[in-house]
């Protein structure tokens, strides 16, 4: 008669279960980051990388705001709100750029120190800048000649294309760094030098209004 000795069965490492959960949860860790960045980004996080403009989102919620007003007008198109998607956004560019096409933000800058035209100085007409120190932010659809002519507003003034892009892009780069200046040491340096209250000259000396 054969005495046969039992197998003993192999028990189940006491690791097995929390490895194949920490696997598991790894594996959907993993989907869930590759999906996110996969995502458009949003628009203003968008708008900022596109820019290369380092400023608060609200910065850019109110630039954004502001283009798609103007824009809207400009391009007769109804827009119920300023929370604009990516593919909303996608459609207003290609409206914008077939009726427009490429556009520029610029900088006209003090060439030499010199007193220029402040439009929003109430104290005084004329404040003075040094060289390098900022006249003007704009944008155009047009060149340096179809936006001034021969000649820029006024002398010892240079015309500095600053960013070149679809007219969105070009709005919100100029109304972004409008707002940044008002909080630059440009501006307080200026408002130093021309012994002028805190309260004056909240945009470039040679811009009128923040549209």
């Amino acid at each position: 008669m054969d005495h046969s000795i039992p197998i003993q069965m192999r028990r189940p490492s006491r690791f097995i279960l929390p490895l194949a959960i920490l696997m598991l949860f790894l594996t959907g860790l993993y989907l869930y980051l590759t999906t996110q960045n996969s995502q458009p980004l949003p628009l203003a996080a968008h708008l900022e990388q596109s820019i290369g403009i380092d400023a608060p989102p609200d910065i850019y919620e109110d630039a954004i705001a502001y283009a798609v007003k103007n824009l809207a007008i400009e391009l007769d198109i109804d827009v119920e709100n300023y929370d604009l998607s990516m593919e909303d956004y996608q459609a207003i560019v290609e409206a914008a750029a077939s009726k427009f096409g490429d556009c520029h933000q610029y900088r006209l800058y003090a060439l030499a120190l010199a007193p220029y035209t402040c439009y929003t100085c109430v104290s005084r007409p004329k404040v003075i800048l040094n060289e390098g120190q900022t006249f003007k932010i704009g944008q155009t659809c047009g060149t340096r000649e179809s936006r001034y002519g021969r000649e820029l507003p006024e002398p010892g003034l240079v015309y500095a294309a600053e960013f070149r892009g679809n007219l969105f892009e070009v709005m919100v780069a100029e109304y972004v760094k409008l707002l940044l200046f008002q909080y630059s040491k440009e501006r307080q340096d200026i408002l130093k030098n021309n012994n002028l209250p805190a309260l004056e000259m909240t945009l470039p000396p040679g811009n009128k209004i923040l549209r």
